[in-house]
């Protein structure tokens, strides 16, 4: 009898030691005390049910969190004075979303690096002395938003590359933030929005992006020259692209864009940004400029001599249509109207240099470049 009272004693002790399940409804700590108590008022505690909220000045560490394995609910660390997350380094799995938002004196994520499931959104803002992502390295799937903003010092996204999909992504309002150096997204399933990040120089690596679905929104990016790292990323399913207010963005001729412009119909909206980007015409320009043949070959446009002399021909066997003739900037040199037969544009008061002829019929424009060499 003996032996099977310790059996049970010591089974009973096992189950407590391998760690239980509690609060079901979740819980606010709004005090270090609270913090401190939780190993007592909650022991061998590693799986939380409900919700966690870490909120308050009042809270300057989480170390006394570290028995936490999973977390079903959403964890929100909020308006702390925490300088790290150190306490939830045997943390793995959070069910729903994690929000780590306007915590003043949070320098680094260390503490989060073993989280390798989310099943919400992801946002860190507003943490005005973050300089460093590195910490998160075991998630690879964000299901809905994956937001960064408002993050003062964080001059790269170094620390994201682990993160393969998301349903939608903003980078919004981070001032010092130079590249997407560490952003290395296969699949954006929603829209991606790059907003107001006034030291941003280039997207870098965008380049590893294969897929947008629905929004691509780049604004207010002041210090942003290019979009040349839009190289193979799949836009058929985009249904909007706005890039506008971007002040000395001259190139917007990323190879995937080109192809939304050429292929895809939808709307494609440029306004504010420098001479090359900042109206259709000059895009269209520039995307044919790259010497993509797809490009030039899908108008299926019969223009001859192209380089030409003095004037170029016209041969359509198909409907009349109306052509215009821009130059470089996207102003309008000459209108012509294309009758079912052999057309002579006559071309010899412009000066030597590239044009856009643009055919529009349909509801349609489709362009090619015409180079005038006397």
């Amino acid at each position: 009898m003996k032996s099977i009272i310790l059996f049970f004693a010591f089974l009973l002790s096992f189950t407590h030691s391998i760690g239980q399940t509690c609060l079901l409804d979740g819980i606010l700590f709004q005090t270090q005390t609270a913090i401190n108590s939780f190993p007592v008022n909650h022991p061998n505690c590693s799986e939380i049910l409900g919700d966690v909220t870490i909120y308050g000045d009042a809270i300057s560490s989480i170390d006394s969190l570290k028995s936490l394995i999973k977390i079903n609910g959403a964890l929100a660390i909020r308006s702390t004075n925490l300088q790290n997350l150190n306490g939830l380094q045997n943390t793995s799995s959070i069910g729903k979303d994690l929000l780590i938002t306007s915590n003043p004196v949070l320098e680094s994520l260390n503490g989060i690096q073993n989280i390798h499931s989310l099943g919400g959104a992801f946002r860190i803002e507003n943490n005005n002395e973050l300089t460093s992502l590195t910490a998160i390295t075991n998630i690879a799937k964000v299901p809905y938003q994956l937001r960064i903003s408002g993050n003062e010092k964080l001059t790269t996204l170094h620390g994201l590359g682990s993160i393969k999909t998301a349903k939608d992504v903003v980078i919004y309002n981070n001032l010092a933030l130079e590249n997407f150096d560490g952003l290395r997204l296969d699949s954006i399933f929603g829209y991606l929005k790059i907003e107001n990040n006034p030291s941003l120089l280039n997207l870098s690596d965008i380049a590893y992006l294969k897929y947008i679905g629905t929004e691509l929104t780049i604004r207010i990016n002041n210090k942003l020259p290019h979009l040349e790292s839009f190289v193979q990323t799949n836009m058929n399913d985009v249904t909007s692209i706005n890039i506008s207010e971007n002040n000395i963005l001259s190139n917007c001729d990323g190879t995937a864009i080109c192809h939304y412009l050429f292929y895809n119909e939808n709307i494609l909206y440029l306004e504010n940004n420098a001479t090359g980007c900042n109206r259709l015409a000059e895009l269209e320009m520039a995307c044919i400029f790259l010497g993509n043949n797809e490009f030039i070959s899908k108008n299926s446009l019969n223009i001859f001599p192209n380089p030409a002399s003095n004037s170029i021909y016209i041969t359509n066997k198909n409907t009349p249509f109306t052509a215009t003739i821009l130059n470089l900037e996207g102003d309008i040199i000459s209108k012509h109207y294309i009758p079912q037969n052999d057309t002579e544009i006559d071309l010899s008061q412009l000066p030597n240099g590239s044009y856009l002829f643009q055919k529009h019929t349909e509801g349609k424009t489709i362009s090619e470049r015409i180079i005038l060499s006397k």
